[in-house]
């Protein structure tokens, strides 16, 4: 497991603040109230940072916003793409670079 600069530390936390934001403080999936129901946001990785993925894509790819969703514990596991190599993985993945011109 890599060890996080302070940077990369806030910009994550920036990063999950965005996020919730733009989800309203509700869980992508089932609409849970993180504040009102009392429950602790996940930032859901979609390609997760397995070894494997972080040597294919880095992690520019793997790091970047578009690659999270903020989830209830519960909801986490239905933001990954089991496979990144089937047309959704790819898709995402393409997006991610073109936004960030890889």
């Amino acid at each position: 497991m890599r060890k996080l600069t302070q940077d990369q530390k806030d910009q994550a936390v920036e990063n999950k603040r965005i996020l919730g934001e733009r989800q309203g403080g509700k869980c992508y999936y089932c609409d849970i109230h993180f504040e009102r129901d009392n429950v602790i946001p996940h930032a859901a990785h979609i390609i997760i940072d397995s070894v494997v993925n972080i040597r294919k894509y880095g992690y520019e790819i793997l790091d970047n916003i578009k690659n999270f969703k903020i989830t209830c514990p519960n909801c986490n596991p239905k933001a990954i793409i089991t496979n990144p190599e089937s047309q959704t993985g790819i898709d995402h993945i393409e997006a991610i670079r073109k936004e960030i011109e890889l």
